[in-house]
């Protein structure tokens, strides 16, 4: 297993999958074209795009199943077995396969992390509690979201909330002595909570089960800015010791 993931990667999909039914997926590659089957047919074919997984390269290979390289992509199913062949195969061979494959996953284990994949302990497939993505992003772009479904504005909702008290507490703090001018204090809260938010989502990186997200950064920054509002707002009814206004 390779302890880094090559910067430069491809990444293909086949989501014709329903639920409580199972289903025969064939991935044919050569050095020239890369297909996907399914049941026997043909759904998916590409030109040029190949897997580096022959003895002939020297680069080690990924083949993630099941999730995108980032980790945005997660496919919640089963995988009940997993035959990988020294060729790619014809499609009659893919209807009716006849060719023994060089490692055969059937996860027939039970429990554990570790699949045999026949005698030779080199095939063994390690499967890790937790799903770590090789290439994970650095705060994630809102347009690569890929579903504006209830858990995103979930998200949402809970980062601005969650730093709607800190924009309100440190302007409160911070012009407790009256001295400081309304418009440097919104200024030096907002960038604090940018700066607070920032830290948390470039750490969230190194977190196997968490996100480092663009939206998450500026809907903390917007909770800032609307915690300083309330604020500025309600000063008048909330009398705070040493101020003029």
């Amino acid at each position: 297993m390779p302890r880094s993931f090559p910067s430069r990667y491809r990444e293909t999909g086949f989501e014709k999958f329903h639920k409580d039914v199972t289903r025969t997926i064939a991935i044919c590659s050569d050095e020239k074209t890369f297909e996907i089957y399914a049941d026997g047919t043909l759904e998916i074919t590409k030109p040029g795009f190949n897997l580096p997984l022959r003895s002939n390269y020297r680069e080690p290979a990924w083949l993630v199943l099941g999730n995108s390289p980032t980790g945005e992509s997660p496919w919640r199913g089963d995988l009940l077995s997993l035959f990988i062949y020294s060729k790619a195969l014809l499609l009659a061979e893919i209807a009716s396969p006849g060719i023994e494959p060089v490692v055969r996953y059937r996860f027939s284990e039970g429990s554990g992390t570790k699949c045999r994949g026949g005698v030779n302990s080199r095939h063994d497939l390690f499967i890790p509690t937790v799903f770590r993505a090789p290439a994970k992003q650095v705060l994630a772009t809102p347009w690569r979201v890929q579903q504006y479904n209830r858990s995103f504005w979930k998200d949402v909702f809970v980062n601005i909330l969650g730093f709607i008290p800190f924009g309100f507490f440190m302007c409160a703090w911070l012009r407790k002595d009256g001295e400081r001018n309304r418009p440097s204090v919104t200024v030096m809260v907002v960038l604090m909570g940018t700066g607070i938010s920032l830290f948390i989502e470039l750490l969230q990186v190194y977190l196997p089960t968490r996100d480092s997200s663009l939206t998450d950064l500026m809907n903390n920054i917007l909770g800032t800015y609307i915690g300083v509002w309330l604020f500025r707002r309600d000063r008048k009814c909330i009398k705070i010791p040493g101020t003029s206004s």
